[in-house]
């Protein structure tokens, strides 16, 4: 397999803060079979799928995290889309340039590009001006992300050291059925389903359907 460690998926998934991770339903890892090296990722109804090489990238977890933040509706009181609001576009056409090129394919992935940039300015001494040159060009769109963990909607998604206060609710366990043949099919089969359940005492964060 190319591209996959189970601690490597730990390590760079936990690095996201925990309100972030919150509006994450469901991981799921495709490692690559040996073969030319390559990867891609998305987010669909809050669920992120990472294959191949992007595994190992941890801005694509940023970004598609982003993704499901965005979708999700954590930055708008009403749980629109941040990426179609007119503060986005407002703050967006106050800049000459976009983050990169992929930023340019429309303002779903240009908002989830600026969570990269967001995180980075937020998070790392001196922030995002301290290391790129021209950051002038497209401060307007990351430091409106940076506004809106000072809100109450928002709530420091971006930064780390919260607790976990709501969640998406997990997906319901789907069992094999029990004439199939294959051992770890029979195993899920048999006996009690897992309990995926949230904890007494968080918040359920609403699920909604999109595909990035």
């Amino acid at each position: 397999m190319i591209g996959y460690r189970r601690e490597t998926v730990h390590d760079l998934f936990g690095r996201l803060p925990v309100k972030t991770r919150a509006y994450v339903r469901t991981l799921m890892i495709l490692p690559q079979e040996t073969g030319e090296a390559s990867g891609y990722a998305y987010t669909m109804n809050q669920d992120i799928v990472i294959y191949g090489k992007d595994i190992a990238n941890l801005m694509v977890y940023i970004h598609e995290s982003g993704h499901a933040l965005d979708l999700g509706g954590a930055y708008t009181n009403d749980g629109s889309y941040l990426s179609s609001s007119d503060d986005w576009l407002k703050y967006y056409n106050q800049d000459s340039k976009v983050v990169d090129g992929y930023a340019k394919t429309n303002q779903l992935e240009n908002v989830a590009q600026n969570h990269i940039v967001s995180s980075y300015n937020l998070n790392v001494p001196g922030g995002f001006g301290a290391f790129k040159s021209g950051w002038e060009q497209i401060s307007h769109q990351y430091t409106l992300l940076d506004q809106r963990q000072h809100t109450k909607t928002a709530g420091d998604k971006l930064r780390p050291g919260y607790a976990c206060g709501k969640r998406v609710k997990n997906d319901e366990i789907i069992r094999f059925p029990s004439t199939w043949t294959s051992r770890i099919m029979k195993k899920s089969a048999e006996g009690e389903k897992p309990n995926v359940e949230l904890m007494s005492g968080l918040e359920v964060i609403p699920s909604v359907e999109f595909d990035t």
